[in-house]
């Protein structure tokens, strides 16, 4: 592949299906996101100390939040990943 080169489109029907999966992920990254704007707003209407305390609870929330989800996204990969090794090794046995 040289460096002047396109990459190939995806398909219609891949777009399709990545869209179709993936909107439930995309609105829930969009909601938790809201949820520390909406506090922050909220807060921000009764003074400075609540607003403090609104932003250190996000930022423990997001502390652990966010490690919690990407080892849940670890595991989904090692399993789709051993799924699929077990697939192909069952298939191979099949083929011979």
């Amino acid at each position: 592949m040289s460096l002047d080169s396109k990459p190939t489109p995806l398909p219609a029907h891949l777009l399709r299906d990545l869209v179709k999966l993936g909107w439930p992920v995309f609105i829930a990254q969009i909601a938790v996101m809201a949820n520390g704007l909406i506090d922050t707003i909220m807060a921000g209407r009764y003074g400075t100390v609540d607003l403090a305390g609104v932003g250190i609870g996000n930022a423990i929330f997001f502390s652990v939040f966010g490690p919690l989800m990407g080892m849940q996204i670890a595991i989904a990969y090692i399993g789709g990943l051993a799924a699929l090794i077990a697939f192909v090794a069952s298939r191979s046995r099949l083929l011979k």
